[in-house]
C-alpha cells in the first residue's frame, strides 16, 4: 500500500474553511498558528478556534487594554508564537469566560 502524503488546500478555500479573510490566514501562517496549508493542518486549526484580540474584544465586551490585563494576571489563555508577536486565542475558552461574566451579574 502506497503512503499518500498531506492534502494541499489553496490559500482560498483554507480562508473560507476557516472563515477568515486572507489577511488573517497569512497571519497564522506566519506565527505558526496554522502549520501548513495542508488539510489536516488547516482542519486542526478550525477545531481549535483560534481568534484574535479583536475579537476577544468583542466577545467579552471590553478594551484591549483589559484582554491583556487579564492575560498577564492568568485569566485569560492565550498562545504567543513568539515574544512580542500576536497572541492568539481559543474561542471556547473566550467564551467560557464571557459565560461566566455574564452568570455573576446575573446572581
Amino acid at each position: 500500500m502506497t503512503q499518500r502524503g498531506p492534502t494541499p488546500v489553496s490559500r482560498e478555500r483554507a480562508a473560507a474553511l476557516l472563515d477568515v479573510g486572507h489577511t488573517r490566514l497569512e497571519s497564522m501562517l506566519r506565527d505558526g498558528v496554522l502549520a501548513s496549508l495542508a488539510l489536516e493542518d488547516v482542519l486542526r486549526a478550525w477545531e481549535q478556534g483560534w481568534i484574535r484580540t479583536g475579537d476577544v474584544m468583542a466577545i467579552l465586551g471590553v478594551n484591549r487594554s483589559r484582554v491583556g490585563q487579564l492575560v498577564e494576571a492568568d485569566r485569560l489563555p492565550c498562545d504567543q508564537a513568539r515574544p512580542g508577536g500576536r497572541r492568539w486565542y481559543r474561542r471556547a475558552q473566550v467564551e467560557v469566560i464571557a459565560n461566566a461574566r455574564e452568570a455573576r451579574k446575573l446572581r
